[in-house]
């Protein structure tokens, strides 16, 4: 490379990092892709900021716009399997609805939920949820989990809503462990 190059585009790179917020917003990604609502939703879950007394995995991110601003006070209503693939059909057990702060974060404590049969394959773990944003449509979609060995099974399956696990200094992956395991999911509404 020559000199002269290597100066220009080191030049074009520090003129990146000052760019005005307007011009950084315009890398956001796309809306968070929807999935399905599933049978098992239930209205009127109450506000929680934990689903259980003993999580084994703390979920947390941003909501934010497509211009990337975050969204105050959307409410994330999430509901999920308990630890043996169970849902409750008549109460509220791991479901609930928290809100986002003033910088559009969210924080969940839970379990990992269990893996179920549906019809003669297994549904791999995930969580669903509705984000709620003032002046946006809701979205309804599912969080899976990386390394799940249905993922590739499950015709719901996308990617694109696989969690980052937040990795430990012991390196455990998404299983029951004395310590909570984090896992972090921005949505894009």
């Amino acid at each position: 490379m020559h000199r002269r190059h290597f100066l220009s585009l080191a030049a074009a790179g520090a003129a990146s990092l000052s760019l005005p917020s307007a011009a950084l917003a315009q890398r956001c990604p796309g809306r968070t892709d929807p999935n399905i609502e599933g049978p098992f939703y239930r209205p009127g879950a109450p506000p929680v900021a934990a689903l259980t007394d003993a999580p084994n995995l703390e979920l947390f991110g941003t909501v934010r716009d497509v211009g990337c601003r975050p969204m105050a006070d959307a409410a994330i209503e999430v509901w999920q399997a308990d630890a043996n693939g169970d849902y409750d059909l008549s109460g509220y057990r791991y479901r609930g609805v928290m809100r986002t702060d003033a910088e559009g974060r969210w924080r969940l404590s839970t379990v990992v939920p269990g893996r179920y049969l549906n019809g003669a394959t297994y549904r791999p773990a995930h969580v669903h949820v509705k984000v709620h944003a003032t002046g946006r449509p809701p979205l309804t979609t599912q969080l899976y989990f990386p390394g799940d060995p249905h993922n590739d099974d499950d015709p719901w399956f996308r990617a694109s809503l696989v969690v980052q696990r937040v990795i430990r200094p012991s390196g455990c992956s998404y299983r029951a462990t004395p310590e909570p395991q984090r896992a972090r999911f921005d949505f894009v509404v």
